[in-house]
């Protein structure tokens, strides 16, 4: 998460979501509870990988050209 940060710091949104997307795909679709960690509550996998997919989302609008 520290790369997605730095990329955030620097409004590099696509860059932030780019390297979140790679964290997200190494996760599964699966009920197993993961802990906590400085970016995540505790929560099951599906979750995780749910909410780094609606970042993404949110970090690829943001990197738009307008």
């Amino acid at each position: 998460y520290k790369l997605r940060d730095l990329n955030k710091q620097c409004k590099q949104y696509t860059e932030a979501g780019f390297t979140l997307l790679l964290n997200a795909d190494a996760l599964d679709w699966t009920n197993q509870v993961l802990s906590k960690d400085p970016s995540c509550p505790k929560q099951a996998e599906w979750e995780r990988k749910k909410n780094h997919y609606l970042n993404i989302i949110d970090y690829f609008d943001k990197g738009q050209v307008m």
